[in-house]
């Protein structure tokens, strides 16, 4: 996005030559506010979720995440989580019936600026466990007779 925005000042400086006046302009910056996320997700009673955390910079670019730094915390709801990796986890249903439903609110955080100091950055999950339902009839021809 930076390239595109030079890529254009240079255009309207080319332009500016080229005319008897002068052109000026003034460029500001803003950066994004950092705001917690929530995903929503949906499973049922018998899957789990694998989560992989891939922080990014605000240009788009991936970011490590400081070693031993990702806590996943289960705020509300019975899922429980098991720790895969320093960038991975998995979320676990209840062991409910399957005709139960309920969901699971987690906090996600990290350090991921690599720099002194702890930085954290945060995102929240939503896992909405449905029961594990049947999802097509199943049909199939057992037998071809003769008329």
């Amino acid at each position: 996005m930076l390239k595109k925005l030079l890529d254009w000042i240079k255009w309207l400086l080319l332009l500016s030559q080229k005319k008897t006046g002068y052109f000026s302009y003034t460029i500001a910056i803003t950066k994004k506010e950092k705001k917690a996320m929530l995903r929503i997700e949906q499973i049922t009673t018998r899957q789990k979720a694998i989560v992989n955390i891939n922080p990014t910079n605000d240009a788009g670019d991936s970011r490590p995440i400081e070693a031993g730094s990702l806590k996943v915390t289960v705020l509300n709801g019975g899922a429980t989580v098991n720790m895969l990796s320093d960038s991975s986890f998995e979320l676990i249903t209840p062991e409910v019936s399957d005709v139960e439903t309920g969901g699971s609110l987690f906090d996600v955080t990290a350090d991921a600026d690599l720099g002194a100091g702890v930085t954290p950055l945060k995102d929240q999950i939503v896992m909405i466990t449905s029961g594990d339902l049947a999802t097509n009839l199943g049909l199939g021809v057992v037998q071809i007779v003769n008329k």
